[in-house]
């Protein structure tokens, strides 16, 4: 016992020796040292929580106004309109199933805000006694706050070539295009746009490991993520082959070069000094998304 008191006394003492040198039984008998409390800045925080960090900012004509429910946009000192909301009634029309007691539950969460430019993260879902088989989906999406009737192409800011080579040149859909020409289900690597778009539209199973694939609308389903030198990072969404991998989030990471029109406010935007870009949207906006409930 008196050896073990002496040995807690060097190991208290001199804090950079071990318990090397006892046995087995003397080393059971140390007293247990409880393991403090993370601090606040050691916690990691659940992805699962939903943080929600409220964000207004006046860029040119555009008031910004994002509160967890809605993103409020007013043009020019006019009305206010929630972008979100009246994005998710245009949805909404997207189903033929009026009258059957179908619920729609649309969750958005603005990404990226680049002077007129926005880029948000859309996931729904449908379901009720009507519906049948629950669906939904999950996408990015960009529009032009001027006119967010529609989404922004990819086409609308880069020529079909560039597109094509930052295509090529991302290492995952490089490793999926020769694994199908290997497989002979693919001649050659796609020498157009064309080509490429219907190799990766294709519901073959061959890309993501069979988990996912590209819709045909897929140029319409990106978001604007950073910028590196010259080039800015675009993520595409894909979409999952099955209901039940719904949850699976796919996307492919390109690089383009920055549009002369857009670069202002694209580097205001990286830099958040005027908007923010996908890098920087958890900081800026939270992690929570507005829900909006519709039935129909």
């Amino acid at each position: 016992m008196a050896k073990v008191s002496f040995l807690l006394l060097v190991l208290i003492f001199f804090p950079g020796c071990n318990s090397v040198g006892l046995t087995p039984s003397e080393r059971n008998s140390l007293p247990k040292v409880p393991t403090p409390a993370p601090t606040p800045s050691d916690r990691i925080p659940d992805v699962s929580d939903d943080v929600l960090i409220p964000w207004k900012q006046t860029i040119g004509s555009i008031d910004y106004r994002w509160n967890g429910k809605d993103l409020f946009v007013r043009i020019n000192k006019g009305y206010e309109i929630g972008l979100f909301s009246k994005a998710a009634r245009k949805y909404r029309r997207s189903f033929d199933r009026s009258g059957r007691k179908c619920v729609l539950d649309s969750f958005f969460t603005p990404v990226a805000v680049a002077e007129n430019i926005l880029s948000y993260e859309h996931e729904s879902g449908y379901g009720g006694p009507g519906c049948g088989v629950s669906d939904g989906e999950w996408r990015y999406a960009t529009v032009d706050v001027f006119d967010s009737t529609s989404f922004l192409d990819l086409r609308s800011f880069f020529s079909e070539d560039e597109i094509l080579h930052a295509f090529l040149a991302n290492s995952q859909i490089s490793s999926y295009i020769q694994k199908s020409i290997g497989n002979k289900k693919l001649t050659a690597v796609p020498a157009s746009l064309k080509e490429l778009s219907a190799y990766l539209t294709r519901f073959d199973y061959e890309i993501f490991n069979g988990y996912s694939y590209f819709e045909g609308d897929y140029l319409e389903r990106f978001a604007f993520h950073h910028i590196e030198g010259d080039m800015i990072s675009i993520r595409i969404s894909a979409t999952s082959t099955s209901t039940a991998g719904r949850a699976i989030h796919e996307y492919v990471e390109i690089l383009l070069p920055i549009p002369e029109r857009l670069r202002e406010a694209l580097e205001k935007a990286d830099a958040s000094d005027a908007g923010f870009l996908m890098k920087d949207a958890d900081v800026k906006v939270g992690t929570k998304a507005a829900m909006i409930e519709l039935t129909f």
